[in-house]
């Protein structure tokens, strides 16, 4: 169940704890809740993530197996009640073990990207989105991949050159990985660290896309961020 919040600029620094609050109890729902699978449909999970896909059984004979996007396209596993379960929960307890800290991490980040009041904070199962104006720009924490995300549409300004340097730091010090997209067109500023492993992503948008390990190896060679 979505979960709207709004922020206003004064209530900043002390809407920490309710916003964990939230989060927190999302996840716990997130955490317990089973499934959705239509009759006559076979329900697939991600063994990474734990996304779910059901497929009816043309579809299946048809296409194969589905794939989770979200985790490269790695190849999802008929449903198991067992594992989908212990999955789901090593991946919500490790959210819930550090979502103070999340919370704060993000709204480091959106102050870093400057935002308009109020500030659109978006809790939906273990998503947490704080959106920091009418632009489509997006910043978020995904508790089912383990990382902080960033989406600009925008990415225009020396705010939000700092807001992504920001992103990233936070995202280390968390000890989780982080996903990054920036739509090309609008893309005027560098990056703020050099040889970040940006590629091109299947809308030709940049991405910038690391594990918990990669990105520790990446800070490693700046003797920190």
């Amino acid at each position: 169940m979505r979960t709207e919040l709004k922020i206003k600029k004064p209530e900043l620094k002390t809407s920490v704890q309710e916003i964990t609050k939230v989060f927190s109890e999302s996840l716990q729902k997130w955490r317990d809740e089973e499934p959705r699978r239509d009759k006559g449909e076979k329900l697939f999970y991600c063994p990474v993530c734990s996304e779910t896909r059901s497929l009816t059984n043309y579809r299946l004979k048809k296409y194969g197996r589905p794939k989770c996007f979200k985790c490269d396209g790695i190849e999802m596993k008929e449903y198991d009640a067992q594992r989908f379960r212990e999955l789901r929960q090593r991946l919500a307890d490790e959210a819930l073990s550090i979502a103070p800290r999340v919370v704060e991490a993000l709204l480091e980040v959106v102050t870093a990207h400057g935002f308009t009041d109020p500030l659109l904070v978006a809790i939906d199962g273990g998503e947490l989105r704080l959106k920091p104006d009418l632009t489509p720009n997006e910043f978020r924490c995904n508790a089912s991949t383990r990382r902080l995300e960033a989406f600009y549409y925008y990415y225009d300004t020396p705010q939000h050159t700092e807001s992504l340097k920001v992103l990233i730091k936070k995202a280390w010090e968390l000890g989780i990985g982080i996903l990054v997209h920036i739509e090309p067109s609008h893309m005027r500023m560098p990056l703020p660290y050099n040889n970040l492993p940006a590629s091109r992503d299947i809308f030709n948008g940049v991405e910038i896309k690391m594990t918990a390990e990669e990105l520790w190896g990446f800070a490693r060679g700046y003797g920190g961020l």
